[in-house]
């Protein structure tokens, strides 16, 4: 090996990245759950990630493969699963709801 060949720099595959974004199927073995969970559970209208912190999608137009930044979202599905069900819970409070 010559001395300009030991002077290149890495490449992404032989370097290793110090990035936390990755895939969802990375992401979604991360968490132990199966990948379409994690696609439904971002899709939830009070779900646990918000684009832009916890996954952002790749690519120009924004309609790229989504990745996931593995500690924020996370630290998100943790603080989610120990929400109280007082929190969650949507019924009424009315106290005689009118039953059609």
């Amino acid at each position: 090996m010559n001395l300009l060949e030991r002077q290149k720099p890495p490449t992404p595959s032989t370097s290793t990245s110090r990035s936390n974004w990755i895939g969802t199927i990375e992401f979604s073995e991360w968490l132990g759950i199966h990948p379409q969970t994690v696609r439904a559970i971002k899709k939830m209208e009070n779900g646990p990630w918000r684009k832009g912190v916890p996954y952002r999608t790749t690519g120009v137009s924004g309609k790229g493969p989504i990745q996931w930044d593995k500690l924020a979202a996370e630290q998100a599905w943790t603080e989610f699963q120990q929400t109280p069900a007082v929190k969650v819970e949507t019924f009424s409070r009315v106290p005689n709801p009118t039953v059609r």
